[in-house]
């Protein structure tokens, strides 16, 4: 029986101590088993250090990095998602991801089932650097796991 979670993902839930970085942070998560699939479903990142002049953003999962997507750059490859950002309504507060610019991104499992309870995420300039917010911002994730039995 196939079924679906969404786990929402923000930077405010990690160790800062371990994590000082709202780019680079790992956060416990239920433990989602059997998955198949896993889907980017939208989010925000905060509107700061000219992070809407980026081209795109690249977002990976490091628990995920295993799964390679074709890409014709290293960075693209390793990536869960490609982030194009809408401006934000009220520049200087946040920036959600238009996932209207393209297709929903599906990354299929193909090493079989696999069992999460953490996340390890990497939100990286489209040369592969770590992006700098320039401060403690939160960044949120909405992520469907597709899972089966």
């Amino acid at each position: 029986m196939r079924y679906e979670q969404i786990v929402l993902v923000s930077s405010n839930d990690r160790d800062s101590t371990n994590y000082p970085s709202t780019s680079r942070f790992q956060v416990a998560i239920p433990t989602v088993k059997n998955v198949k699939a896993v889907e980017f479903i939208g989010g925000v990142v905060p509107d700061k250090n000219s992070v809407t002049s980026e081209p795109y953003l690249i977002l990976t999962i490091e628990e995920l990095m295993h799964e390679r997507l074709i890409a014709t750059n290293r960075f693209l490859e390793k990536s869960f998602a490609v982030l194009m950002l809408s401006p934000p309504n009220t520049p200087g507060t946040f920036a959600s991801i238009d996932t209207s610019l393209s297709e929903k991104m599906v990354y299929s499992t193909t090493s079989g089932n696999i069992n999460l309870n953490k996340l390890t995420i990497n939100i990286l300039k489209s040369t592969g650097e770590l992006f700098d917010f320039g401060g403690n911002y939160q960044t949120m994730f909405m992520i469907k796991f597709i899972c089966e039995d």
